[in-house]
This record gives structure tokens, sequence and C-alpha cells, in this order.
């Protein structure tokens, strides 16, 4: 699987995508502004992400992530949602998006049944946290692995 591509939601700390650039420029990881979807709702940017095969990065822990879960049970494409805390300190948001991209190929393996559960990865990087929700949901298990 190739290196995962970003698309941050009109909602994400512009510092955050400034970071990532700043640090790793050949980073696909595009705003919804410079597409023109800034005035986009979230079942809409998520329909784009789908279509381009983009992992959307955003604050939104609410509406998102129920578009991505009706997304999912209705049995249609989702490449994924990764949910940064409003109050996380940016330096180690950018780091684990950069060491996502850089160090691994994003594989998710996921088991059948168990409607409803949704499972979180939570990624360290010298004891900061920065909470990562790929939105997997109804299943009975999941693994993420990182090659």
């Amino acid at each position: 699987m190739a290196r995962p591509s970003f698309l941050c939601d009109h909602d994400l700390n512009e510092a955050i995508y400034d970071g990532v650039r700043r640090q790793e420029p050949v980073i696909e990881i595009t705003k919804v502004r410079e597409l023109g979807l800034q005035e986009a709702s979230d079942p809409e940017v998520l329909e784009y992400a789908a279509q381009h095969g983009l992992i959307v990065v955003s604050h939104d822990a609410n509406t998102m992530t129920a578009h991505a879960y009706d997304r999912i049970t209705q049995g249609e494409k989702m490449p994924g949602l990764f949910v940064v805390q409003q109050k996380s300190p940016i330096g180690p948001v950018v780091n684990n998006l950069v060491l996502i991209w850089s160090a691994t190929d994003l594989e998710v393996t996921v088991g059948a049944g168990g409607a409803g559960k949704t499972f979180n990865i939570q990624l360290s990087t010298l004891n900061v946290q920065l909470l990562v929700v790929p939105v997997l949901v109804g299943m009975t298990d999941a693994r993420l692995t990182f090659k």
C-alpha cells in the first residue's frame, strides 16, 4: 500500500499544515480551501477524500466522525479520518503526521461483525500524545500495522 495522503479539513489549525509542509515538503497534504471546498459540508469533504484516496485530518470529533460512521455503515468508501484534539500541542501533532507518512505504509486489516465499535489508536512521541482515530466502525477486531 502506498504512503498515506492527507486532506486537512477547514477547521484544522493552519499551523499543523504549515509544519508538515516545512518538515517534509513531499508529503501529499492538501487543505480543503486549496480545492475550493471551504464551504463544503462534512459529507462532501469525506466524499472528495474517498474519491481521491485521502485521509481526512480534522479537529471535528463530533459531526465529522458521525458522517464517517454513516459512510462506513452504508458501505461507502472511507480511506480514513484522523481526529486531532483541539488542545494538542502543534509540534507533536506535526511530528506524528510526518512519522505516519515517512516511516510507514498504512495498512488496516479489519475483521467481521460487532456493529458499533470504534477503535482508537494512540501514538506517542516523547510522552506527548496525538490522538489518531481511523474510523473503524462495526468490527470485532482491527489491526493497524506499520511497515
